[in-house]
């Protein structure tokens, strides 16, 4: 019985491959996270027709710190309250987990989220302005032709003439292309801890960031509605000892 749910399922997938591939894409948007799905939002209110292809099911859990800056948030036309976790007003600065330096404005600096709901609502977004989604669809190809670029995944093949690649910092976009073989990448850790009211109220609008307690990058606190996001990421070149200094930085906040 289960192999005959997997095979009806590998026909449906197939089917409906088959369908958008009938279906004439303007553009093929590969990765639905912010930028992918931004673009694919701004394409649509221009009558362009989108096709999205997201390797992971949304919505996904996505290793980062979650904060979107005003001046970011001032390029959308719509409103991020609803999926907002705090608004921030204040940034503390350490390094090497010395004395703080802090700073604080009128106006809000930063507005933090999760970013599976965060890129889910902006997916969303897209999908009113007739964008199609398809996600679980991890791309495997890219082949480019005078008339057509085609885009295969493991159930489907997919062809426009415009492919742009949305698709992070493992980008099959940018393999395809040779592009980005001669940079370094990041790493990252962190952990998403529930602390107690009187302990999450004290970090509030504040963002906290150390510099040096992690060598060639940097450590985090961002705090959400109903926790902390706190985290660290430094290139792979340093990466050996993070899980350790991941937990240091998180002793030196001392939180009950």
């Amino acid at each position: 019985m289960r192999d005959d749910i997997i095979e009806d399922r590998s026909r449906l997938l197939r089917l409906q491959g088959f369908l958008l591939l009938k279906k004439s894409h303007d553009v093929i948007v590969i990765g639905a996270g912010p930028a992918g799905a931004t673009l694919a939002y701004e394409l649509g209110k221009r009558g362009i027709g989108v096709l999205v292809l997201e390797k992971d099911k949304l919505p996904r859990y996505k290793c980062c710190a979650g904060g979107v800056t005003s001046k970011a948030a001032k390029l959308l036309d719509f409103d991020i309250s609803e999926v907002t976790e705090d608004v921030i007003y204040e940034l503390s600065f350490t390094f090497k987990l010395g004395r703080p330096y802090l700073g604080q404005h009128s106006q809000p600096l930063i507005y933090t989220v999760m970013r599976d709901v965060f890129d889910y609502f902006l997916v969303k977004r897209a999908q009113q302005l007739g964008a199609v989604l398809m996600d679980g669809q991890k791309v495997t190809q890219i082949q480019v032709s005078a008339d057509w670029v085609e885009v295969s995944t493991a159930d489907n093949i997919f062809r426009s003439r415009l492919v742009v690649g949305a698709d992070g910092a493992y980008s099959v976009v940018a393999r395809e292309l040779g592009m980005g073989r001669s940079i370094e990448y990041l790493v990252g850790i962190e952990s998403e801890i529930v602390v107690p009211e009187e302990e999450l109220a004290k970090w509030k609008s504040r963002v906290h960031i150390d510099l040096g307690c992690i060598p060639g990058g940097y450590a985090w606190v961002f705090p959400k509605r109903n926790h902390l996001s706190i985290g660290a990421g430094c290139l792979v070149s340093k990466a050996r000892y993070l899980n350790r200094r991941h937990q240091k930085f998180l002793n030196s906040l001392s939180m009950g």
